[in-house]
């Protein structure tokens, strides 16, 4: 079965689908359990029976694959909601977080927040930074382009500083010393 996007849920009412994504929030109650599941284009409430199948050992973040039919619900997400007809977990997260990316605010220190970047960048707040920056970037890029400008991909890992006083970054690059720089070049026709 081909998965579908949450965005795309809206077309596939009391149709049978196949989503996956990541397990944003687990609220477990005596008779069924909500899960929200997000992937890359939102977030849509999922409902578990909880005689059918239990899910009581998974942890947020979770990677998984849910087959269910679409209902219409008035939840505060969507007005729609997948009825779970089968639970699989592609990857699971063994340990718990060390952010919690599901709430409002990130309330973390800066050096929690860039030593877990790849946990961090999934939160809302933070995502929409590089949203809002990506933005930008394809207008210059397609600025430049209806200008007559060519995009090039200059390397990136250089023997030398930069001229300028740019930042660069300095590693080791086999048993030589190396710099990452940060450069985007364009050229005129």
């Amino acid at each position: 079965m081909k998965r579908i996007m949450v965005e795309e849920l809206n077309s596939y009412v009391n149709q049978k689908i196949k989503i996956q994504g990541w397990i944003h929030r687990i609220r477990k109650l005596k008779a069924i359990t909500f899960v929200i599941l997000r992937d890359r284009t939102g977030l849509v409430q999922c409902v578990i029976d909880n005689k059918l199948m239990d899910i009581s050992s998974i942890k947020l973040e979770s990677v998984v694959s849910i087959l269910g039919e679409v209902k219409e619900s008035n939840n505060a997400l969507n007005p729609f909601e997948v009825l779970v007809e089968n639970f699989q977990i592609l990857n699971e997260a063994i340990e718990e977080l060390p952010i919690e990316i599901n709430k409002e605010e990130l309330e973390i220190s800066l050096d929690t927040m860039l030593n877990n970047r790849i946990l961090s960048l999934r939160h809302k707040q933070i995502n929409s930074i590089f949203k809002i920056q990506n933005l930008i970037v394809q207008g210059f890029r397609e600025f430049l382009i209806n200008e007559g400008f060519t995009e090039t991909f200059t390397p990136k890992i250089v023997a030398e500083g930069a001229e300028g006083g740019t930042e660069i970054f300095e590693m080791k690059y086999f048993e030589n010393k190396a710099y990452l720089t940060q450069s985007l070049s364009f050229i005129n026709k």
